[in-house]
């Protein structure tokens, strides 16, 4: 028997070398040259193993929520009820039906209440082919960044779980999200975030799932305003930018020979009055795939 254990023990030992030798894919490095070729890079959130499989036939990169995989795993809300050895499990599962070629973004929720914990999940997410996580700044028990109720953790204790995953991580994508509901306070949280080295700092409390304005000039006023975007920049971002990011620069957007002229025409001097005085914009005319649909 000893004999035997021994044997078995040698194999095991020869064959590292080979094992080590196999080339891993780099997803990260992948991920990292695909968002820097100035690309919107769509990220669809997906709730099991065939969601993910669906969408990774149409886009390079999917998002495993916390919302989604507790709703479909356990029936639950986002609410802290997710074991991060079930989310590393899920993800392994996810990434072999996935073409080598294909990105996977992971909600770790808050690191699971603990640095050290975080630390090793994150760990355990780079070997298993996660290409970026995202890590919040909640107080347990945790909610979606989109449920009221939410508790925020003093920066400096959420600054202790953020250094811990950005010390563990290999070359793994960190985004450092906060939730916080004071816009002076996510300003000032995502200059610390910046500073400790994430690779992309989030805040969540402006965006269709928790701010429900519907009035486009608003929120071009709140771009220049309060994140000090330029007028051209931020009208940019609304236009151009957001048909890119759906994919549909090449028929929306912007004006251009060949894509359908959807056209706002305001009845105003300069373009600066559209963000600055939100209450005051007298529409000339309204037109839709080129035809007239209004006209004051």
């Amino acid at each position: 028997m000893l004999r035997i254990c021994c044997i078995t023990l040698n194999i095991v030992r020869r064959q590292e070398p080979m094992i080590k030798s196999i080339n891993k894919p780099s997803y990260e490095d992948s991920f990292r040259k695909e968002l820097s070729q100035n690309k919107i890079v769509p990220m669809i959130g997906v709730y099991d193993i065939f969601s993910a499989a669906l969408a990774a036939k149409y886009f390079n990169t999917i998002f495993c929520s916390g919302y989604g995989f507790a709703a479909s795993y356990y029936g639950l809300p986002d609410e802290g009820y997710i074991a991060w050895s079930d989310m590393v499990s899920y993800i392994e599962r996810i990434r072999s039906v996935l073409p080598l070629n294909k990105h996977i973004v992971v909600d770790m929720d808050d690191g699971y209440g603990d640095p050290k914990l975080a630390a090793d999940v994150v760990k355990r997410l780079e070997r298993i082919g996660a290409s970026a996580v995202i890590i919040e700044d909640q107080r347990r028990p945790k909610k979606c960044g989109h449920l009221p109720g939410k508790e925020i953790l003093d920066i400096d204790d959420y600054m202790v779980r953020l250094n811990s995953v950005l010390k563990a991580r290999d070359k793994i994508y960190v985004i450092g999200r906060t939730d916080t509901p004071s816009f002076e306070d996510a300003l000032y949280r995502i200059n610390e975030f910046k500073k400790a080295g994430v690779d992309v700092a989030l805040a969540t409390d402006y965006n269709p799932g928790s701010c429900h304005i519907q009035s486009m000039p608003f929120i071009l006023s709140l771009a220049c305003i309060y994140m000090k975007m330029p007028v051209l920049d931020a009208i940019k971002a609304g236009t151009y930018t957001a048909a890119k990011s759906l994919l549909l620069e090449d028929e929306i957007g912007s004006i251009e020979p060949g894509k359908k002229a959807d056209i706002l025409v305001w009845n105003i001097q300069r373009a600066v009055q559209i963000p600055y005085l939100v209450s005051d914009h007298p529409i000339h005319s309204v037109l839709k795939n080129g035809k007239p649909v209004f006209t004051a």
